[in-house]
């Protein structure tokens, strides 16, 4: 019997403590920031936008065998930023069409 109120006594002793610790880790976590974004959308159908360091473009024709030209000569659709220099893209679709747009970084 006595061995069974020992039992019971450290379950319940860890059942606290693991309690405690989901409660802690739970208070103390940090919130999350929301990525910062700004969107610059142009009529001829290319938006960039930037989320934290990184400048994203998207266009009416993203997809397979879609080109990207940035000024930087990287060729994928993000490039790493700084913050106030000037970034422009070209977007080629695979029938050739090209759409052209600048953004400067955050």
């Amino acid at each position: 019997m006595k061995r069974f109120v020992i039992e019971v006594i450290l379950v319940l002793v860890l059942l606290i403590v693991g309690i405690l610790f989901i409660l802690y880790y739970h208070i103390s976590e940090p919130e999350s920031k929301p990525h910062q974004e700004n969107a610059v959308s142009y009529s001829d159908g290319l938006e960039m936008y930037q989320i934290g360091s990184d400048i994203f473009v998207m266009s009416y024709f993203d997809g397979e065998g879609c080109s990207y030209l940035w000024s930087t000569g990287d060729t994928v659709a993000h490039i790493a930023a700084l913050p106030g220099e000037t970034y422009s893209v070209t977007v080629t679709s695979d029938n050739g069409c090209m759409v052209t747009g600048s953004f400067v970084g955050e």
